[in-house]
């Protein structure tokens, strides 16, 4: 069983730029991308639909030194798009 949440960083770059999937030393995820990494892990591992998730972090989270700045629901739904995507409607055998 393999999650791709790099490839889901990576589309998610592709359609929307503007969502921020790093923390300021560009190593660290933010909690955008914490929350995209953790729907595909949770869709991959437990067959969840992710069309039906509803969360959208409404706390900070001190990590590394710096706030984590959560997602905006708009971003969660985005967030949640990519992360449907890249399990169902991608051909991952490229990767393999």
């Amino acid at each position: 069983m393999v999650s791709y949440a790099g490839v889901g960083f990576y589309v998610s770059k592709l359609r929307n730029n503007k969502i921020n999937l790093y923390q300021s030393d560009l190593t660290h995820p933010s909690g955008a991308g914490t929350y995209l990494a953790a729907l595909i892990h949770a869709g991959i591992i437990y067959g969840i639909s992710l069309r039906n998730v509803s969360y959208v972090p409404t706390f900070k989270i001190e990590a590394s030194g710096e706030n984590k700045i959560q997602p905006t629901a708009e971003e969660c739904e985005i967030l949640r798009e990519v992360a449907y995507d890249v399990i169902y409607n991608l051909d991952l055998s490229i990767f393999n």
